[in-house]
């Protein structure tokens, strides 16, 4: 197995913990988004390796990116109360 491959099989656990708490659906959003990123950190490491600077800075803009999309689920996903309590907006604990 290739540390890719070990990093996406470590994903699919991510997701299915999410899932617990929003649902399949929340689990298939958190999954796309999630997995996006690990392909942007090995073009970060290959153009690095490849003294490829126009590379790295393309996989950082996508890191930034990624960011920002994972924040968008997390804050549509679920909802800080006036009281402090979260409350979740996509799917349901099983």
């Amino acid at each position: 197995m290739t540390k890719q491959q070990a990093l996406l099989a470590n994903a699919d656990d991510l997701s299915a913990a999410v899932g617990s708490v929003y649902g399949e659906e929340g689990a298939a959003q958190f999954d796309e988004v999630w997995k996006s990123h690990i392909g942007y950190f090995v073009d970060y490491v290959t153009a690095t390796a490849e003294d490829n600077q126009e590379g790295k800075d393309q996989a950082l803009a996508e890191l930034e990116e990624y960011k920002v999309e994972q924040s968008k689920f997390f804050d549509t996903a679920t909802v800080l109360t006036t009281s402090g309590s979260c409350t979740r907006r996509i799917g349901h604990a099983r």
